[in-house]
């Protein structure tokens, strides 16, 4: 079912064709901070967000109107700090690659020095590994291998610099507990470079 939200964007990808050949390419090279939000409803759990990173690239065409994909690889950290038996003070890290799709909104043209943005659109993650405190009681195959999200941020060009803020929300369960509703929000800051060819 979540599939289906990325129907839209390779609709809008076949629409939006003839601008973005027609239109300058941009190369976005950058990295940042994340914290992200774990299900608090699982019960016996408390958890902390902890600051994460990510750093990737992405490509954007278009000028007032774009469409920008890219790839990330991202660290999410949570610290438990409780949990059933009183055990505490455990971390959990995932690191996953995202692949976001976005459209978004230019405020001046793309050749201006200065610049603001909006943009939204979905993302999938695909988690490369977990690692997990040896006294946390959830097991690593209790997490789920892929995640879906719905992203909104805005973001500041200037010159060869830009700055992205964005929340992500979660569409789908991180844990596969069937009584648990584990959605994964994220909130991100990004910083980099802007390479037009």
């Amino acid at each position: 079912m979540k599939h289906l939200l990325f129907l839209p964007c390779i609709l809008l990808l076949f629409a939006l064709q003839p601008m973005t050949l027609n239109s300058q390419a941009e190369l976005r090279i950058g990295g940042g901070l994340n914290y992200n939000s774990f299900p608090s409803d699982i019960e016996g759990y408390s958890f902390s967000s902890a600051a994460g990173y990510q750093f990737g690239a992405e490509l954007q065409f278009g000028d007032r109107l774009y469409f920008q994909t890219g790839l990330h690889l991202e660290s999410l950290r949570t610290e438990v700090l409780d949990q059933p038996g009183g055990v505490s003070a455990d971390d959990i890290e995932i690191n996953r690659l995202r692949v976001p799709v976005y459209l978004g909104y230019r405020f001046a043209s793309s050749k201006s020095w200065l610049n603001m943005r909006i943009y939204t659109g979905p993302n999938a993650s695909f988690v490369i590994n977990r690692n997990l405190d040896e006294t946390f009681s959830i097991e690593g195959d209790d997490f789920s291998s892929a995640l879906f999200g719905y992203n909104v941020g805005a973001g500041v060009d200037l010159a060869f610099l830009f700055v992205d803020v964005g929340y992500m929300f979660g569409l789908n369960d991180v844990l596969e507990f069937e009584d648990s509703s584990s959605s994964n929000n994220l909130f991100f800051v990004n910083a980099g470079l802007r390479l037009k060819f």
